[in-house]
């Protein structure tokens, strides 16, 4: 994917890379610290709640927190939506919150009623039951 694909059409980048297009997601109010000791989401880059305790000995993880991204963003002029969680987990939460109605609604009900033609994040968190995640929660949302 080039930064040309992103300006000649919406995109959907799913998964977390943290150099490829952090120049597109380093003013976000809610991004990802991977510290290894203690991975979670920051607040304007201070630390919040929202961290995963260390994993198990086989990497499995009992909860994990995801980003979802809305971005109008001026320098594609396209909307890009990212979809990341911490680990696999938070990832395949937020892509099922996207790709169920039902839920996205739920989701977005406390938003601002002009949110569709502004940019939008949601924090979600979600527990991981026998290696599968349940249904994600938004603990937090931020629109400008």
């Amino acid at each position: 994917l080039s930064f040309r694909d992103l300006r000649t059409s919406p995109s959907v980048l799913i998964g977390y890379s943290c150099t490829r297009w952090s120049s597109l997601t380093n003013t976000f109010r809610f991004a990802f610290d991977l510290n290894p000791a203690a991975p979670g989401v920051t607040d304007y880059g201070k630390p919040t709640k929202w961290v995963l305790r260390p994993k198990s000995p086989d990497r499995h993880a009992d909860e994990d927190y995801a980003l979802v991204c809305r971005l109008f963003h001026p320098d594609t002029g396209t909307p890009l939506i990212l979809l990341a969680g911490i680990t696999q987990y938070g990832t395949e939460a937020a892509a099922d919150l996207v790709s169920s109605p039902a839920r996205l609604r739920e989701a977005m009900r406390g938003l601002p009623a002009d949110w569709p033609k502004r940019s939008v994040q949601l924090v979600l968190h979600t527990r991981v039951i026998s290696g599968e995640t349940a249904a994600p929660q938004v603990v937090a949302s931020y629109v400008w």
